[in-house]
């Protein structure tokens, strides 16, 4: 394997030493992302079967065998003893990992573990804490002047206390960066220009320079044609921000071959405009690749730039694992496709360390239920791959439990595989399981990508301990992307809260987090999610989120044909976005049936949604309980929303939901430049707090406060009400500047503050509440928008605006008006506005 063109000679002096020096204690604990590279120290697995390159103090056995991670020796470290080396010519001011693999004989008793220094840096220590192998990883760098450290394991107990056993002692020079200028300290050298992307001496995450792409469409990649090897794992990472909500920047590694086809990648998202994140992903690099493709991009939204450092691409630091059915046995290494383990149970009852992969056969059906727990830790510069091999992808028949389960662990990247359930009224499992109950742990990195799961109750679950105290945001780095979720019992997508007992926190349905921040820096992209239907219509969902969600991002899904209580949905939380996703046929026998809901959740972003044939509303801006899950401070902008309304007489407590529903407590939602169409009787948009008792007509209104409504196509057919309110007057929030048309029925307004009243004309309405006015001129429109095919689902061109349309240059101007940032383009990507005036709807004419 190519990692270097130079080598450089190490030499290994063991020099002498009776004891640790005195006065040396332990001073910190560390465990951090080990990588592939050169190794340097000397018989790290003790297969001599002796001392070779080692001095001790104490008892030291190295014959133990059967207390061997692999091979057939180990290092046995009784109470008040240690072993160590000492590497020498190391480089000065360069970066160095060692490892181990080790355990504790009994739990408790000892302190003691891994450890390195005299390195010209702090002493560092990682104590074995585990019974079981477990690898314990120390990351250091040299002083100024140092050319040596020294390692060892050393056990501290001196009082007859507890036995300690390591192997694979490994201090190594990490794999090189296969990234030229990652930092862009250079400006844009070795980075080629598509478009819109350079260097700045601005927005850096470390040192002066960071990447800028955008704020249009763009682009810079390198290509990279040497140092890697097919059929070895890498991972990219990397650390990115934006400068605004709702705009996208993404780090993508693809491999090509030689006729320019691209035969995989790994998509890396950042999406925070408050600060800069880390993220990563895995890739294998398949047969025929002749070179990888580093690209720094945006998305369509035009929303902002995005801001790149410290990318790095390396290869991955464990061992690959081969798994094939046609195996006689699991006796091989599997290390290799030519000895291959057969059976996930040998998966199961392995040790895997930061950046181990572990391959199925793909074409292959393997049976049983994948399982990791916390011996299994995989980091976010080294996850863990789970992955197919060979042609086509591997399918994990899980019976009647769960195709993957992570318990108590992070740092995986689940890719190119197929999950099946069986049955999903038999199954009781999930296709991706990852449970945290663990009050002190907290997991970061999960990447699902183009996995396909069927089958099961539940398609992919993620699921945390309820804490309200201590690690608050318990699962950080999460994303799904590409991946077909389809014909399972309830879930899709989701995450929930356990309770302190490890029961899922549910509730009529719903999993609600309280007190504390379950998920943050969630994305979920270009995933596919259909046919969850529950014969009982209960707890169904496409895409689902409980527990305050902090930075969801859920963008360009496809949610539709679900007996569901929701299609996107997430419950309290704050900075979400929902973009250019596509929700359709969300059936409901009951309550709910929504398109998209950011329940009770605070400055969300909801953009460039094609909602149709939904059971409930298209937007719902849902209820809240108590200032902990107020609702506030959403944007509601350029969606086009068909056909959706509450089928089953008014809702759960005879609401009128409708395209856009504002129900219950909140305060400043901002909904414009939306094209709404409705045929079944419900409102266009609906305005409405949570009233006293549920009952509608109340006048003891929670309060729906200040919200404002500009620039949206109200287009009611066959008699439906063109917009539904609860309000006393117009104090309560604005309305202006609003397209109405009806076909098919009369003009109907209905205010049902104190009693049902029913506007049928723009100038009573206005007279009595006083909206759609601004010093006594009206400023609504009530012509024709000439939508090409208004009644027409499935085609979001149908809902395109004529030339001659009533909406045509007739939208407020909200950024000099109000300051409104309205973004750049409208639901079909162009630009906004086309002349000097905008349109009103979400289709800005050209």
């Amino acid at each position: 394997m190519f990692l270097y063109k130079w080598a450089k000679a190490v030499r290994i002096a063991v020099l002498m030493a009776l004891a640790v020096p005195t006065g040396w204690m332990p001073v910190q604990v560390a465990e951090a992302a080990s990588e592939q590279g050169v190794v340097l120290s000397k018989n790290p697995g003790f297969e001599t079967g002796d001392a070779t390159g080692y001095l001790s103090w104490g008892a030291i056995q190295y014959n133990n065998s059967s207390n061997a991670y692999k091979g057939s020796y180990a290092a046995r470290i009784d109470a008040g003893s240690g072993i160590y080396q000492t590497v020498e010519g190391l480089s000065p001011n360069t970066a160095y990992t060692v490892k181990v693999y080790g355990k504790k004989e009994t739990s408790g008793g000892s302190t003691g573990g891994l450890y390195v220094k005299n390195y010209g840096g702090s002493d560092q220590v990682a104590e074995f804490t585990s019974t079981a192998h477990t690898v314990y990883t120390l990351n250091f760098t040299t002083g100024s002047s140092s050319t040596s450290a020294e390692i060892g394991i050393w056990n501290g107990n001196n009082t007859g206390g507890n036995i300690l056993y390591a192997d694979e002692l490994i201090l190594i020079l990490p794999a090189a960066n296969l990234i030229q200028n990652p930092s862009f300290e250079s400006g844009d050298a070795s980075w080629t220009l598509w478009n819109n992307a350079g260097a700045v001496a601005n927005n850096a995450n470390s040192g002066s320079y960071s990447m800028r792409v955008g704020e249009a469409i763009g682009d810079r990649y390198q290509d990279i044609t040497t140092g890697f090897t097919v059929g070895k794992t890498y991972t990219a990472s990397g650390w990115g921000k934006v400068s605004k909500q709702g705009a996208v920047g993404y780090m993508v590694i693809s491999a090509w071959n030689s006729s320019y086809v691209k035969l995989e990648e790994a998509i890396i998202p950042f999406y925070n405009w408050l600060e800069y994140t880390q993220n990563s992903a895995t890739i294998v690099v398949p047969p025929n690749t002749v070179r990888l493709m580093v690209e720094v991009k945006n998305n369509e939204g035009n929303n902002g730039y995005a801001y790149f450092d410290d990318l790095i691409l390396k290869e991955n630091s464990g061992p690959t694992y081969y798994i094939d059915t046609a195996a006689p046995n699991d006796n091989n290494n599997g290390t290799s496709p030519s000895t291959p383990w057969k059976s996930i149970a040998k998966v199961n009852s392995t040790v895997f360390a930061p950046g181990s992969t572990i391959l199925f056969k793909g074409g292959q059906t393997h049976n049983g239920n994948v399982q990791f727990d916390g011996s299994d830790l995989g980091t976010i510069a080294s996850p863990i791959t789970v992955a197919s091999y060979g042609t086509g992808m591997a399918t994990i028949s899980a019976g009647n439990g769960s195709g993957i389960k992570l318990t108590n662990t992070y740092g995986y990247s689940i890719r190119n595989v197929i999950l099946d359930g069986g049955n999903r009224l038999t199954n009781t499992g999930k296709g991706i399981d990852v449970n945290n109950n663990s009050s002190a742990r907290k997991l970061k990195l999960l990447h699902v990508y183009n996995t396909t799961v069927t089958h099961f109750r539940t398609g992919i679950m993620q699921r945390t301990l309820l804490d309200t105290s201590t690690y608050h945001r318990k699962l950080e780095a999460a994303n799904f992307i590409n991946n077909n979720v389809h014909t399972v019992f309830e879930y899709g997508i989701t995450s929930q809260e356990l309770t302190s007992t490890g029961a899922d926190r549910d509730g009529n349905g719903y999993a609600i987090g309280v007190n504390s921040d379950t998920v943050s820096h969630v994305y979920a992209g270009g995933n596919t999610i259909y046919d969850s239907v529950n014969p009982n219509d209960e707890s169904c969902w496409g895409l689902f989120y409980g527990g305050k969600a902090y930075m969801l991002m859920v963008e360009r899904n496809t949610a539709y044909d679900g007996r569901a209580k929701e299609g996107l949905w997430h419950w309290g939380g704050s900075n979400s976005v929902y973009q250019f996703n596509t929700v359709h046929d969300i059936y409901t026998s009951g309550a709910d049936g929504d398109g998209i809901n950011p329940g009770a959740s605070s400055n969300a972003l909801i953009q460039y949604n094609y909602i149709y044939n939904c059971d409930g509303a298209g937007v719902l801006l849902d209820i809240g309980y108590g200032e902990d899950f107020v609702a506030r401070n959403t944007v509601t902008r350029y969606n086009t929303i068909h056909d959706t309304y509450m089928k089953y007489g008014g809702g759960l407590w005879g609401e009128l939901y409708g395209g856009i529903a504002i129900n219950g407590k909140g305060e400043n939602h901002t909904i414009y430049n939306n094209t709404i169409t409705t045929e079944n009787g419900s409102p266009a948009i609906t305005i409405q707090g949570a009233h006293y008792n549920w009952d509608p007509n109340s006048t003891n209104i929670l309060g729906t406060n200040n919200f404002k409504i500009y620039n949206n196509i109200l287009n009611a057919y066959n008699g439906s009400i063109l917009l539904a309110t609860s309000v006393s007057s117009s104090s309560t929030g604005e309305i202006k500047g609003n397209l109405y048309y009806t076909n098919g029925g009369s003009f109907k307004i209905i205010n049902r503050y104190g009693s049902d009243t029913v506007y049928t004309s723009m100038s009573s309405w206005r007279s009595a509440l006083g909206y759609e006015t601004s010093s006594g001129a009206d400023t609504s429109t009530t012509g024709n928008p000439q939508l090409a095919n208004p009644t027409g689902s499935g085609s979001i061109n149908n809902f395109k605006i004529g030339s001659t349309s009533a909406a045509k240059d007739k939208g407020l101007n909200l950024a000099s008006l109000y300051g409104f940032d309205v973004g750049k383009i409208d639901i079909y990507q162009n630009g906004t506005p086309f002349n000097t005036s905008y349109d009103i709807g979400a289709h800005e004419f050209r």
